[in-house]
């Protein structure tokens, strides 16, 4: 999925539940990500999906919210990031098309170095994997995955929308 993807489930999550703080689980939904900054080196395929996508980076990012959260109750902080990143590995466990390193993500990384996917839902594309050197056939290959994250970018900015409406109608009264 992509980072407009994983913000749009994060926060969808955020304003169906109370005790979830959105800016920290939009946070922690984000963070695994935070590889793609590698994404033009050759060697990106080998990494992604393992260094950041494991329960010991999102514990550990959890962790370094609650440094920038001063007023919220910190434990609902922690909570809610390490909620927004277990989503994000959840759903890049189950959506996984590119085969370069496997399928799935290392849940248990470093302790255990397998790729793990309990089932994937879109098929792998080995042009994906070729990423820049092949730019036309990775963008090709990710179409697909942006038909199954459109729904939940319109749930998002249904529910971002109707509480600025909201907003809006209260301050006229």
């Amino acid at each position: 999925m992509t980072p407009a993807g994983h913000l749009a489930v994060s926060y969808s999550l955020g304003k169906f539940s109370k005790r979830l703080v959105i800016p920290a689980l939009l946070i922690g939904g984000l963070a695994p990500d935070i590889d793609f900054i590698l994404l033009p080196f050759k060697f990106f395929n080998r990494y992604h999906r393992v260094i950041t996508h494991n329960l010991l980076f999102i514990l550990f990012v959890a962790f370094i919210i609650l440094l920038f959260f001063k007023k919220q109750d910190k434990l609902r902080v922690f909570f809610s990031a390490f909620i927004g990143g277990l989503v994000h590995l959840s759903i890049d466990s189950v959506l996984d098309n590119n085969p370069a390193n496997g399928i799935g993500i290392a849940w248990f990384w470093p302790f255990v170095k397998d790729i793990y996917a309990p089932f994937n839902l879109i098929s792998p594309d080995k042009f994906v994997a070729e990423g820049w050197n092949n730019l036309h056939a990775m963008v090709k290959g990710y179409f697909r995955l942006l038909l199954i994250e459109i729904p939940f970018i319109l749930l998002a900015l249904f529910l971002f929308t109707k509480d600025k409406l909201k907003n809006v109608i209260k301050k006229g009264s």
